[in-house]
C-alpha cells in the first residue's frame, strides 16, 4: 500500500513538471512570435514613413516647379522693361546682367512661396491617416551667373510612433538667355551709347529715422532708417540694410562695407579714407565719391552723379555695374570682369588696366591709360573721343574697340584672336603694332607707325584715309561702307524673343534612412 502511495506521487510529479515545460516552452514561443510582430511592425513603420517621405518629396517638387512656370509671364515681362532701361547705353550683346536678375528675382519669388505656403506644414498621406509629411527645411543659394537651387528636407513620419525617415531633394533651375531680337531696319553693330539718358539707381527713402546713436555704430544689421544730416564714422559695415543719409558721409578707417543686399544713399558727397567693398548691394550718390584705398565691388550698383575718385586700385567683378555722371580718376590698377562701368566724361587710368569675360566699359569723352591695357574675353570697349595709351594696348579674344576720335598707342599695340578696333578718327602706333588671327582695324582718318607693322594672313586692315604698300591695308571709298565692313552701325533692341525656352529643374533626391 505505502509503494501505491509513492507511485502516485511521483506520477503527480511527473505530471506537475510535464505541465510546467509545457507553459514554459508556451511562454518562449509566445514571447518570440510577439518579438517578432512588434520587429514586423516596426520594419512596416519605417517602410510606410519612407513612402510618406517619398509622397512629401512629389508634392513638394512638383508645387515649386508649378509656381516657376507660373512665375514665367512675369519674368518675361520684367527682362523686357530691363532691356527697356539700357537701350542705346550698352552693347547688344551684353545682357548677361538682365539675365543675372532675372535669376535673383526668381530666386527671391520661389523663396518666398516656398517659405509662406509650404515650409513646416505637416501634410496627411491620405484621410485619416496617422501617416504624414513635412518640408522641415530649406536652402536657396545661387550656384553661378544663371542658375540657383533649392534644397529641401522633408520627413515621413507617423502620429502614434514617431521614428521620422528623411529625403533631401535637390532642384536646380536655370534661367535661359535674355536676348532681344534687333529691329529690322537697325544695321549691325554695337549700339552708340546716349551719355545723356543715364540711369542711376533710385532707392526709396526709408519711413524711420535711425534712433541708435548711429555715429558711434560699427555695424548696422537688417535696419531701415534715414539721417538727416551728415554722418561720420570710424569704420561701418551695412549688413543687410538700407541706410540713407541726408549730406555727406565720411568713414575714417577700415572695414567700410556694404553686405546682403544692402542699399546706402548719401544725398551729397562720399568719402572713405581707407577702403570700401560691395558685395550683393547698391550705392547710389548725388554728388561726388572719394576712395582712398582699395574699392572692391562685386555683384553690385553703384551710381555716382558727379565724379569718381580712387587713390589705389578699383576691381568690378561678377555682374557688378557702376555708373559716373562726370569723370573717374583711378591712380592704380583698374579691373572690370564680367562687369559694366559707364562713364560720362572722361577716364584717367594711371596705371595698368583690364577690361575682361564679357564686360563693357563705355566713356563718353577721353581715355588716358599710363600703363598696360587689355581688352580681353568677348569684351567692349567705346571711347567717345581720343584714346591714349602708353605701353602694351591689346585688343584679344573676340573683343571689340570703337574710339570716336584719335588713338595714340606709344608701344606694341595687338589686334589679334578675331577681334575688331574701329577709329573714327587718326592711329598712330610708334612701335610695334600687330594685327593678328583673322582680326580687324577700320580707321577713318590716317594709319601712321615708326617701327614693325605686321598684318598676318586673315587680318585686315581697312582705311579711308592714303594708300598703303602693304597688301593687307585696303582702302574703301566711304564711310558707310567703313562701319557696315566693322559691324559699327547702331543697332537698336527690340522686344524679347517670345519663343525663349524655360525648362523644367534638374531633380535629385537622397536618401538618409534611419
Amino acid at each position: 500500500m505505502k509503494n501505491l502511495k509513492n507511485e502516485q506521487g511521483y506520477a503527480l510529479l511527473v505530471v506537475v513538471l510535464m505541465v510546467v515545460l509545457v507553459l514554459g516552452f508556451s511562454t518562449f514561443f509566445m514571447s518570440a512570435s510577439l518579438s517578432n510582430a512588434k520587429q514586423e511592425q516596426k520594419v512596416d513603420q519605417q517602410n510606410l514613413a519612407v513612402v510618406a517621405a517619398e509622397m512629401g518629396v512629389d508634392y513638394y517638387t512638383n508645387a515649386i516647379t508649378n509656381e516657376y512656370f507660373n512665375q514665367i509671364d512675369d519674368l518675361f515681362k520684367f527682362g523686357e522693361s530691363e532691356i527697356e532701361k539700357i537701350k542705346g547705353q550698352v552693347d547688344s550683346e551684353d545682357y548677361s546682367h538682365i539675365r543675372t536678375k532675372v535669376r535673383d528675382k526668381l530666386k527671391y519669388n520661389l523663396e518666398n512661396y516656398i517659405i509662406i505656403n509650404l515650409l513646416g506644414r505637416s501634410i496627411s498621406t491620405f484621410d485619416n491617416s496617422d501617416y504624414f509629411f513635412l518640408l522641415d527645411e530649406i536652402t536657396v543659394e545661387k550656384k553661378d551667373k544663371y542658375r540657383f537651387f533649392i534644397k529641401g528636407i522633408v520627413n515621413g513620419d507617423n502620429k502614434v510612433d514617431t521614428n521620422p525617415q528623411i529625403l533631401t531633394f535637390n532642384l536646380t533651375f536655370f534661367v535661359p538667355e535674355f536676348k532681344p531680337i534687333l529691329d529690322e531696319d537697325s544695321g549691325d553693330g554695337v549700339a552708340i551709347p546716349k551719355f545723356n539718358e543715364l540711369q542711376f539707381p533710385k532707392l526709396n527713402k526709408p519711413s524711420q529715422g535711425c534712433e541708435m546713436g548711429i555715429n558711434q555704430l560699427e555695424k548696422i544689421s537688417d535696419k531701415k532708417c534715414f539721417v538727416v544730416s551728415s554722418f561720420d564714422a570710424d569704420k561701418l559695415v551695412i549688413d543687410n540694410s538700407h541706410l540713407s543719409i541726408g549730406m555727406d558721409m565720411n568713414i575714417k578707417n577700415s572695414p567700410f562695407e556694404l553686405k546682403n543686399k544692402s542699399e546706402l544713399y548719401v544725398g551729397n558727397n562720399l568719402k572713405t579714407d581707407n577702403g570700401f567693398t560691395s558685395n550683393n548691394s547698391i550705392l547710389s550718390i548725388v554728388n561726388t565719391m572719394t576712395v582712398k584705398n582699395n574699392m572692391t565691388i562685386t555683384n553690385s550698383e553703384i551710381g555716382v552723379q558727379q565724379n569718381l575718385d580712387s587713390e589705389n586700385n578699383v576691381s568690378l567683378k561678377a555682374n557688378s555695374k557702376i555708373t559716373v555722371g562726370g569723370e573717374m580718376f583711378v591712380k592704380n590698377n583698374l579691373i572690370v570682369d564680367e562687369s559694366l562701368l559707364i562713364i560720362k566724361n572722361n577716364l584717367d587710368a594711371k596705371n595698368n588696366f583690364e577690361i575682361s569675360n564679357d564686360s563693357s566699359l563705355l566713356i563718353g569723352l577721353n581715355l588716358d591709360v599710363k600703363n598696360n591695357f587689355i581688352v580681353n574675353s568677348n569684351s567692349t570697349l567705346y571711347v567717345g573721343r581720343n584714346l591714349d595709351a602708353n605701353n602694351n594696348p591689346e585688343i584679344s579674344n573676340k573683343s571689340s574697340v570703337f574710339v570716336g576720335g584719335n588713338f595714340y598707342a606709344k608701344n606694341n599695340l595687338k589686334v589679334n584672336d578675331h577681334s575688331t578696333l574701329f577709329v573714327r578718327g587718326n592711329l598712330n602706333a610708334e612701335n610695334n603694332f600687330k594685327v593678328s588671327d583673322n582680326s580687324k582695324v577700320c580707321i577713318a582718318g590716317s594709319l601712321s607707325y615708326q617701327n614693325n607693322f605686321t598684318v598676318d594672313d586673315g587680318s585686315k586692315i581697312y582705311i579711308l584715309g592714303d594708300e598703303h604698300s602693304n597688301k593687307e591695308v585696303i582702302k574703301l571709298s566711304s564711310l558707310e561702307e567703313l562701319e557696315k565692313t566693322c559691324q559699327t552701325h547702331e543697332k537698336t533692341p527690340g522686344g524679347l524673343d517670345p519663343n525663349i525656352i524655360w525648362n523644367k529643374p534638374e531633380i535629385k533626391v537622397t536618401y538618409n534612412l534611419k
